[in-house]
């Protein structure tokens, strides 16, 4: 890989991007991009050159954390606001002048710009959902977050959402006033619908609220399943004994009826119960019994970002049949973008061995995706395909000669999974493709055979 990526650097790399898009929690989606495995190597590798003159993380604390930032101050009002957009609009010329104040390498910097350039075709945006840009960005935020310390306010940030301790609302407003000129400074703006003003006791109540949530499913649960019973107490004498239920029976109880609540199209979208039912999730996967099908799927309906949680809640069941009919479930919903059939793919390309008609139908779908206008939905399906044994070396020539740089060693490895042996002419042509495509054609050929 690093060989490749610098020769071609040296013969003038064109980056190859696709935008995928990504559901939003309300309507909407969000663009992420999908680069070519060259491409992100150079993105990473410049990242390494710059990262003296980048500031800490902001990630690197959790997001609870962040939260829970300045609410121990009974007192004090708390400023929440995000920038608007925010990866869409990084001026580059602006970040380059960022880090050139930072003591960053100029040449560093000037590859920085082009390659960010290439990639958008314009000198604004950095490619969303890739680490590379999440520590850029963080340098360019780094200017409105310095600029609101130097006016004297204690500052805490997450990616783009910011809060600032204030000491009264009226000092609150000003802080709005000041980060909004900031913002637009560096060709930014706040997301007006998200700035909030309130009391830090109000939303110290709010996370104790959600925190507490699942301990109240617990107790009422807890006191449905437990049993009055009659016990002897002497002759012709009785006693009530309350007869506790197992402690397994109720957390599944409880993580069931909680998931149920959060994905009921009646109730409304709580942050409260978004937050207690991923957390349910992630717990569901040690419980014995499996949470109906019925309820995941409409988890996905109601709140679509949600669609990796369960998969990836899925992956941890063994009841393969039911596993294809969610995957068809989910398939079927109104509300879907290539980031659910991208995850729905890769998800099914890694459960075990399965006759059922559920099966068949979902590998029905993936095959007319094949034709999906994204090449990446394409790759995913093509590989759950030939995992499979359920396409053919013709129609991966096929999706083949149509790929850009993004999809060509992926697919390269799918050649390689189907292809007989002696190769013919096509294959031949795939796996000499280039050097990275020979090491994913011999890899995709070799899957699987050690198990």
């Amino acid at each position: 890989m690093a060989k490749q990526t610098k020769s071609e650097l040296q013969t003038g790399l064109i980056p190859s991007v696709e935008l995928v898009s990504m559901p939003k929690l309300g309507f909407g989606n969000r663009p992420l991009a999908v680069l070519s495995p060259q491409t992100r190597v150079v993105l990473e590798a410049l990242i390494a050159l710059l990262e003296d003159s980048l500031p800490p993380s902001s990630r690197s604390i959790k997001f609870q954390e962040f939260e829970a930032f300045g609410t121990e101050d009974h007192e004090a009002w708390l400023v929440d606001f995000d920038i608007a957009a925010c990866y869409e609009f990084i001026d580059h010329s602006v970040l380059a002048g960022e880090l050139i104040l930072q003591g960053a390498n100029s040449d560093a910097v000037e590859i920085t710009r082009r390659t960010l350039g290439a990639v958008h075709g314009r000198q604004i945006g950095l490619p969303q959902g890739v680490a590379s840009s999440h520590r850029l960005s963080d340098a360019y935020l780094d200017v409105i977050e310095r600029s609101l310390t130097r006016h004297g306010y204690t500052v805490g940030r997450y990616a783009d959402d910011f809060r600032v301790i204030t000491h009264s609302r009226k000092e609150a407003f000003q802080v709005i006033d000041i980060a909004m000129e900031e913002a637009r400074r560096v060709h930014l703006a706040l997301a007006e619908q998200k700035i909030h003003v309130r009391k830090a006791p109000e939303i110290a109540a709010d996370i104790k609220k959600r925190s507490g949530l699942s301990e109240e499913y617990t107790k009422r649960v807890y006191g449905d399943l437990a049993k009055a019973i009659l016990v002897s107490s002497g002759y012709d004498d009785w006693e009530v004994e309350l007869q506790e239920p197992d402690q397994e029976d109720v957390d599944f109880a409880a993580v069931k009826q909680l998931l149920s609540d959060w994905g009921d199209p009646d109730n409304a979208r709580s942050r409260a119960m978004s937050h207690a039912g991923i957390v349910a999730l992630s717990g569901a996967k040690s419980l014995g019994e499996r949470i109906p099908n019925e309820i995941l799927a409409r988890i996905v309906d109601k709140e679509p970002v949600r669609l990796r949680k369960v998969m990836e809640y899925l992956l941890t069941r063994t009841a393969e049949a039911d596993n294809w009919k969610l995957l068809n479930e989910i398939a079927a919903q109104e509300r879907s973008t290539p980031w659910h059939k991208i995850w729905l793919f890769s998800t099914a390309s890694r459960l075990g061995d399965n006759d059922s008609t559920a099966k068949t139908e979902f590998l029905d779908f993936a095959s007319q995706q094949l034709k999906d206008s994204h090449e990446a939905v394409r790759l995913e399906a093509a590989w759950l395909l030939a995992v499979n044994e359920y396409i053919t070396s013709e129609e991966v020539q096929s999706l083949y000669s149509r790929a850009s740089r993004t999809s060509q060693i992926g697919l390269a490895a799918v050649a390689g999974r189907v292809s007989q042996t002696p190769y013919g002419k096509a294959d031949k042509a795939i796996r000499n493709d280039s050097a990275l495509n020979t090491c994913a054609f011999e890899w995709g050929e070799s899957f699987g055979k050690d198990s």
